[in-house]
Formats: structure tokens, C-alpha cells, sequence
């Protein structure tokens, strides 16, 4: 996984809050693979479907770990270590903060932009990038097809994972900031969200696509899901959501939110009652679509390559984020209409 190439270093007890320890041993990074353990890390030992990650700790320590983070379980498995092994309830929410302080927060320093629902996440992404781009914003991406960083894809190994864990997120924020980033752009998976992928991360805007029946092998129904979407809209969370009003969930979405004080709100349709709304569109010859948007009483203009009526709202939804964040919006339609996926 990526990692900054500037390396924090903290004190083991410093890192837990002054948490006492048999040793204080200097942390510089943190993993949860013990393949991918560097010298000076944290090596953070989940239980997993077939194995638990205490069983590898002598591998992670092999490689130079300096601590282990894990449960009760973990602890059993790795009482004869040699170095200290800190023992929590819940260690895969504690290793977001925990990762998070290890790479100096780097969240903090950048834009951060979320993108959440069933379907249209990744569009709705390349599409905000874009649009950032153009007004020269140097922006970094994170979702389902990869990493980039303004366009180019970032040398990495490929994975599936929509949001990485949060202690590969935050390494990989922390070197997106180091090369220059200003804003990230990222999508933010049901399943993120309730593992606390996201934890340690209050995003700038945050923009919630649909609702449909997806993942219900993990969620196990359809609240459940719609929960798991519903908590990164608090104001703990985010500071600006940007809802679809065009799906149900969204309409639901929007009356949660209007009860939440110090969160603001704009809303998105293809042509109903919205802060964000098409006054009209229409397919061109060359297959482009030419859309007429009101953005808060601002009349602006903007063509897309992407067909269909959904893409012209994924559009209308990034244009009201790029607004959320105060970026260039007459800049921005002409970054909507460079936009591949």
C-alpha cells in the first residue's frame, strides 16, 4: 500500500493517550498485513473469517513491528511476545484515530469529499474531479477503479475494495498531501462505514447518490443498509451533505438532516424542486448531453459524455458539491463536460 515517504514518529504511549506500556518504542507506521509489516510499525491483529491476525504477529515482528494492536483473543495468542501488546474492545475503530495520528492527520490538511449510495459513486467522483481539476485544484481520487492523484493513476497493486482500511486510507492521504494534493475525492462504501474505514475523517461535503438493494449479504436488510448510509450524514461526520431528492431514501435523508443543527444542506434533482436542478437537457448529434442547471438561482450551462438521465444528475450532484466547497463553478461545467469514466 502506499505510504508517504516522510515518516511521523511518536512514542508508543504518546500514541495511546499516555496509555502505560512495559516498553514506549518509537511508531512510525502501522498495518494490519503482517506481510506488509515495515520496520517501525504498528501491527494491528483483527480476528478474520478463517483465522485470526495474532496467529502472524511473530511474522509482523520478524519484519521490525514494534507493538501489536488487538482483542482479548489476540492477547491469549500473543502473551509470549517480546514487545508490547496493547489489548482494546474494538481494534479495528481504534487503529482509524490511531492510524490517523500516526501520519500526522492528514485529512485535516485536505478537502475531503465523500461520495456515497448504491449506485453512481464512481461516476459521481471522475466527474468532481474533473471539475476540480480544471478550476486547478490538485486533486487525488480514491475508489473502486484505483488511486490517482490529477488524473494519473497512482503505481500500486490493484484491489476491489471500494474505501481502503483505514490504516492504508491514511497513509495514502498522508502521501496525496505530501505530493501536493488540495482535496481528495473519494467514495465511501456502506461496508466502510460500518467498519470505521471512514473513522478519523470529517469530510468537507458529503453527497448521497440512491438507494437500492445491494449488499444485503453483509447488511442483512434493507434499513440496516440504509443505516449504515445514514451515518455519515451527522454532523460529526460532515459538514456539507449533498442529497438526491429524486430517491425516496434521499427525501428520508433530507428530513434526518434537517433535525441535525451546525449541518448544512443542499439537495439535488433532475427536474424537481432542488437547490441543485436541471432546467432542461437534450442529447446532441455527437451523443454529448447539453444541460441547463439552476444552482441556487445561478443559471449555468454544461454538457456531459456520458449518457443517460442518472449521469446528468451524478453531474448536477458534483457541480453542488464543487459549490459546497466554494470551487469555480463556471470553471467546473467545463471540467463536467471533459469527463470520462
Amino acid at each position: 500500500m502506499i505510504r508517504p515517504r516522510t515518516r511521523h514518529q511518536i512514542g508508543l504511549a504518546e500514541l495511546l493517550g499516555n496509555r502505560s506500556t512495559t516498553s514506549n518504542p518509537v511508531v512510525s507506521g502501522i498495518t494490519m498485513d503482517s506481510r506488509l509489516v515495515h520496520p517501525g510499525d504498528l501491527y494491528v491483529a483483527l480476528s478474520g473469517a478463517h483465522h485470526h491476525g495474532a496467529e502472524f504477529a511473530q511474522q509482523a515482528v520478524d519484519a521490525g513491528a514494534v507493538a501489536v494492536l488487538t482483542d482479548a483473543t489476540g492477547g491469549r495468542l500473543t502473551h509470549e511476545l517480546s514487545l508490547p501488546v496493547i489489548v482494546v474492545d474494538q481494534p479495528r475503530h481504534a487503529m482509524a484515530g490511531v492510524a490517523a495520528t500516526i501520519y500526522g492527520h492528514p485529512a485535516d490538511a485536505l478537502t475531503m469529499c465523500a461520495v456515497t449510495g448504491t449506485n453512481g459513486k464512481t461516476t459521481t467522483t471522475f466527474l468532481l474531479e474533473a471539475a476540480l481539476r480544471t478550476g486547478g485544484v490538485s486533486t487525488g481520487l480514491v475508489g473502486t477503479v484505483g488511486f490517482r492523484l490529477n488524473g494519473v493513476a497512482l503505481d500500486c497493486v490493484p484491489t476491489t475494495v471500494t474505501t481502503p482500511e483505514s490504516t492504508d486510507l491514511q497513509g495514502l492521504l498522508a502521501f496525496l498531501l505530501e505530493e501536493g494534493a488540495r482535496t481528495v475525492v473519494m467514495e465511501v462504501s456502506s461496508h466502510a462505514l460500518v467498519l470505521g474505514r471512514a473513522e478519523a475523517i470529517t469530510f468537507d461535503v458529503a453527497a448521497f447518490t440512491n438507494l437500492g438493494r445491494d449488499h444485503l449479504d453483509f447488511h442483512g436488510d434493507m434499513e440496516s443498509y440504509f443505516e449504515a448510509k445514514a451515518s455519515l450524514f451527522t454532523p460529526e461526520r460532515t459538514k456539507h451533505a449533498v442529497i438526491n431528492v429524486d430517491d425516496p431514501r434521499g427525501r428520508e435523508l433530507v428530513q434526518r438532516i434537517g433535525r441535525h443543527s451546525g449541518m448544512e444542506l443542499s439537495t439535488v434533482s433532475l427536474d424537481g424542486d432542488a437547490a441543485c436542478r436541471a432546467l432542461a437537457y437534450e442529447v446532441q448529434p455527437d451523443g454529448r448531453t447539453a444541460v441547463r442547471a439552476d444552482l441556487r438561482g445561478r443559471i449555468l450551462n454544461f454538457s456531459v459524455n456520458l449518457p443517460g438521465d442518472f449521469n446528468i444528475r451524478n453531474a448536477l450532484t458534483a457541480l453542488a458539491m464543487v459549490d459546497a466547497i466554494g470551487g469555480d463553478l463556471e470553471l467546473a461545467t467545463v471540467g463536467l463536460g471533459q469527463a470520462y469514466v
